[in-house]
């Protein structure tokens, strides 16, 4: 009897503790697709959605991760927090993504997030808020007529700087992956072939059109 309930015990402990250390709530980011060039920049907003953590949330892990062969190509270069978040400091910049993370990947190497300066501050839960304004990311040599793929971190795509949610209970919430994908524009002579495609398109059009006058 006494073996069944100390058993009985660590499962209910083994149970609360993977309660206070899995949500449902994720990162999300916006615009999720855009289409940007080689050596120019783009930006996103971070919000974070989900049912909520049993307090309101106080703070934040994140870090940007994508494929390792895309190391060397993105950078950012600013980082703005938005209301009625306020925290103590903000990420070093520019930060290059192209710190080894777990294989195959690679993840800038300053935490995006922070913990809040001011609890009163923050939103009650369901939050569904904005905590990073915007994210800034330079681009290198890209190319042309690529899709790149960048995630919020976990537990398997970098390691032990996984993104999470930190309510005022100081609990912290593991986030799953979400995503985010840039697309790179045509190459010229691409523009140029549909360019010229239309203009051969437009001219057959008129001549038929001068016949039946």
């Amino acid at each position: 009897m006494k073996k069944l309930l100390l058993t009985l015990a660590l499962v209910s402990v083994a149970a609360y503790a993977f309660a206070q250390f899995t949500t449902t709530d994720v990162f999300t980011f916006t615009p999720l697709t855009q289409v940007v060039s080689s050596n120019s920049s783009f930006t996103i907003q971070v919000g974070v959605t989900g049912s909520a953590v049993p307090s309101p949330l106080d703070g934040f892990d994140l870090w940007l991760v994508t494929s390792s062969a895309n190391s060397g190509l993105f950078s950012i270069t600013n980082v703005t927090y938005a209301a009625p978040f306020t925290f103590f400091t903000s990420p070093s910049t520019p930060d290059a993504i192209s710190t080894p993370a777990a294989s195959g990947f690679v993840r800038n190497s300053n935490d995006l997030g922070n913990a809040s300066s001011n609890s009163a501050n923050d939103p009650t839960a369901p939050y569904n808020n904005t905590p990073l304004a915007s994210i800034t990311i330079s681009t290198g040599a890209l190319s042309a007529n690529t899709t790149y793929a960048f995630f919020s971190s976990t537990s398997t795509n970098a390691g032990s700087q996984f993104s999470d949610l930190i309510d005022q209970d100081a609990v912290t919430y593991e986030t799953a992956a979400t995503a985010f994908n840039i697309t790179t524009v045509p190459e010229p002579s691409t523009w140029f072939a549909g360019i010229g495609a239309l203009g051969v398109i437009g001219h057959t059009l008129l001549r038929g059109w001068r016949r039946t006058a």
